[in-house]
């Protein structure tokens, strides 16, 4: 992909968080995880290393998770984001592995991309990357997007409990795939 540093923009997202009424979700829980807080410090470090390579993110990480998805897919719109990612976690009884879900042919290249990249990275299984028709943040983008689904969270909580690991190779992910 052409990326222009100067005028692209990467939206995203920390899972879950704030929700429509303005109450907090903390998305899927096993013990005392929650989807949403495994995921916020894994975005971070994500949006930290892209703004390294200099890279523009949108993020509501910098606030800590405080838009809901509605918001966020709204914002990403009229800040005409250029691709768009929101990161979360598989509940308890999922399968071990990355499985990134996509609607769009662009969205199933980069779920690919950066998902066996990030999977390699981490070490984790790959599931594959999985097209899901009927979700509102693959539905609502006005660019190519991707949920993120980073692994389970029984399956796999050691390696979302490595958040700034997690969080670089995300960004590793995600860089070489608009740069390459």
């Amino acid at each position: 992909m052409a990326w222009n540093k100067d005028k692209d923009i990467m939206a995203l997202m920390a899972g879950h968080g704030k929700s429509l009424d303005g109450s907090w979700d903390s998305g899927c829980v096993y013990g005392s995880n929650t989807e949403a807080a495994l995921m916020l410090p894994i975005v971070k470090a994500a949006v930290k290393y892209l703004r390294s390579k200099g890279i523009k993110v949108l993020t509501d990480a910098d606030k800590n998770n405080n838009r809901n998805m509605t918001s966020c897919v709204k914002w990403a719109n009229r800040k005409n984001a250029t691709l768009y990612m929101s990161v979360h976690c598989d509940y308890k009884l999922a399968p071990k592995g990355v499985a990134p879900l996509y609607v769009s042919s662009a969205g199933k290249k980069m779920a690919k991309y950066v998902g066996k990249a990030v999977a390699k990275s981490m070490g984790m299984k790959w599931r594959g990357a999985f097209k899901r028709v009927d979700l509102y943040e693959l539905n609502a983008t006005d660019m190519p997007s991707v949920i993120f689904e980073t692994g389970a969270i029984k399956a796999d909580l050691k390696s979302l409990k490595k958040a700034d690991q997690y969080g670089k190779a995300l960004g590793k992910g995600i860089y070489k795939f608009i740069t390459k």
